[in-house]
């Protein structure tokens, strides 16, 4: 079970749990996992909620399919989306190196993430703050 509460002495919400919910596979999220550690392996079709106070890096599946998502929320903790060797991010008219990131520049950034050529490239399609890619 998945539990939002706000909590008055960090000013911020805490996230527990980890379930369903947001879309289905693929194409949408079938997945919510709170993370309390500094890194992550990636799922395709799985949304992270980054809840430690340092950042987060997730590290992108070096493989799936074209059209799964995955889904990144910023709660208390900064993220860092890092690529396999091989793959590159497409943000607007950006080109990440192979290899290379994304990465948050606030607490609270979103990103979503589109698989748009299996296992190679990804797509930024929505967000949410200021990303860098490199």
């Amino acid at each position: 079970m998945n539990n939002l509460t706000w909590n008055p002495f960090t000013n911020n919400f805490d996230f527990t749990g980890s379930g369903s919910g947001g879309g289905s596979s693929p194409g949408g999220v079938s997945t919510w996992v709170a993370i309390s550690t500094t890194t992550q392996a990636a799922m395709p079709d799985t949304g992270y909620v980054v809840g430690p106070s340092s950042t987060c890096t997730i590290t992108l599946p070096s493989t799936i399919a074209f059209g799964h998502v995955i889904r990144i929320v910023g709660l208390t903790g900064g993220w860092i989306v890092q690529c396999n060797e091989g793959q590159q991010i497409i943000s607007g008219n950006e080109l990440s190196s192979v290899g290379g990131t994304i990465a948050s520049s606030d607490i609270k950034d979103c990103v979503e993430i589109l698989c748009i050529n299996p296992n190679t490239f990804f797509q930024v399609i929505s967000s949410v703050g200021n990303q860098s890619l490199s």
